[in-house]
């Protein structure tokens, strides 16, 4: 250690001490049913193994969560894992409540030094990002299903799941605990949750982010639009499909725009759909070769037999309401002789149709939809 010449006082400047009741950081195998501890109140709610070695804890802020489970998982391989060109830690943890957090709860995730060192070591990967040191670590959020949060992120495909970057320095807080560290954070909900350092920018979670995903019937055809955004080092979106949900095949492939700062759209158009039910889901691939899926989208196609539902009829009031199982293009309204008394555009599968300049009698409805045009006769009493 040295110090400026000029000064006649070595020393060692201490700007950190932390207090803990220290127990060793859990190293054993996977504990895939987790520990389970009741957490409310306002202090730290510590989960251990039957040794007294810890995986998570977890501060309530007062709310009452109920029976909380916390859950470790580790890596089975030798080769640091990698996911959206990032290396990402060897343990992961999840935590599920009974009851939903209605305000932030304080998470503190533990792990050992051995693995941050190897996750800043890791090689193989010439398109991936790592830590430069353990304090430099954020967490990447995945909030999905019971059955999503299982410490994979494969299976991460639920339409309603939601991933986060908990972002480094400024929203986790490494602390040196024992034989590692320990990342805290605050959250408003329960998930799993891995270390990463956020890519290039620092602020990109594991997965691709995709916004929306949505599959529709129009003249026909398969009609399927989605949404990114935060693209770095993505390759393409190859599009599946499957005729029973289960078995999917490739039919086509769109390169990714890899614009960072702005939402990306893309279109695809499916002109062979098979009769019946649809499954549609994309295979999100990264520059290295890794991959994640969308959750899978369906739409129902049936020729010429498309389903049509109008209700009251009779009709009662004023208003017709028109129920089709294919998007609803127009309706038309026609008295006996043919003669047309009202037209209007429409949209969607559900709509509504007003005939309150109508007297009673009997008339028919010409409901055009992106599979075909179906005639029907209302009573208007």
């Amino acid at each position: 250690m040295n110090s400026d010449p000029a000064t006649t006082f070595d020393g060692v400047g201490i700007d950190d001490v932390t207090i803990f009741d220290k127990a060793d950081i859990y190293s054993g195998p996977d504990i895939s049913s987790g520990i389970t501890n009741a957490a409310s109140g306002n202090q730290w709610i510590d989960f251990n193994d039957a040794s007294g070695k810890r995986v998570a804890s977890i501060n309530p802020h007062g709310q009452d969560l109920g029976s909380t489970t916390a859950k470790v998982f580790f890596n089975p391989g030798t080769t640091i894992r990698t996911a959206r060109n990032q290396y990402y830690l060897d343990r992961n943890i999840v935590v599920q409540t009974q009851n939903a957090p209605t305000d932030s709860v304080s998470v503190r995730f533990y792990f050992l030094d051995v693995e941050a060192q190897k996750l800043m070591a890791a090689t193989g990967c010439a398109t991936c990002t790592t830590i430069t040191d353990p304090y430099a670590s954020g967490v990447t959020q995945y909030s999905g299903s019971a059955t999503e949060e299982d410490g994979m992120l494969e299976n991460n495909v639920s339409a309603t799941g939601v991933y986060r970057f908990i972002l480094p320095h400024s929203q986790v807080a490494i602390m040196p605990y024992n034989s590692g560290y320990y990342a805290e954070y605050k959250v408003s909900r329960f998930s799993e949750f891995w270390i990463n350092n956020g890519g290039t920018t620092n602020d990109v979670p594991l997965p691709l982010n995709l916004l929306s995903f949505t599959a529709d019937i129009k003249n026909a055809k398969g009609i399927l639009n989605w949404q990114t955004e935060k693209e770095i080092n993505t390759q393409s979106f190859i599009v599946e499909k499957s005729v029973d949900g289960t078995q999917f095949k490739q039919i086509g492939e769109l390169p990714a725009k890899n614009n960072s700062t702005a939402v990306n759209n893309y279109s695809f158009i499916d002109d062979n759909l098979a009769t019946g039910k649809n499954y549609y889901r994309l295979k999100m691939v990264d520059i290295n070769g890794q991959f994640t899926y969308s959750p899978v989208r369906v739409i129902t196609y049936n020729l010429n037999n498309f389903e049509v539902v109008i209700y009251p009829n009779p009709v009662t009031g004023n208003t017709v309401y028109i129920k089709t199982s294919a998007n609803c293009s127009s309706i038309e309204l026609k008295d006996m002789t043919g003669k047309r008394l009202q037209f209007v555009s429409a949209s969607g599968k559900q709509n509504t149709f007003d005939v309150s300049g109508i007297g009673s009698g009997l008339y028919v409805l010409v409901i055009t939809t992106d599979a075909g045009t179906r005639v029907e006769k209302i009573v208007r009493e």
